[in-house]
């Protein structure tokens, strides 16, 4: 059994975990405001708005798709399987 193997954690995918993860906390907000106020499809289109915004940046900033380490790339696929899901 091999002992002390982990899989390389990059400092900048933490930085996007974390930037993703307030990105789900301000839709869940607005899914909240949505249900009381009875608007139809706002967390959708915001998904989708910000799986677009990904992809610019991700163009922008010249960032890979197959890189090591988390990148806007994968936050474009992650909210636009949010915006398929819902």
């Amino acid at each position: 059994m091999v002992t002390g193997m982990r899989l390389p954690f990059h400092r900048s995918s933490g930085y996007v975990v974390q930037r993703a993860g307030l990105k789900l906390a301000f839709l869940l907000v607005i899914a909240a405001v949505e249900q009381a106020f009875g608007w139809d499809n706002a967390v959708v289109h915001l998904s989708f708005l910000f799986a677009g915004l990904c992809l610019v940046l991700a163009i922008c900033y010249g960032d890979r798709p197959t890189a090591a380490d988390l990148n806007h790339w994968d936050e474009a696929c992650w909210f636009g399987l949010l915006t398929c899901l819902a």
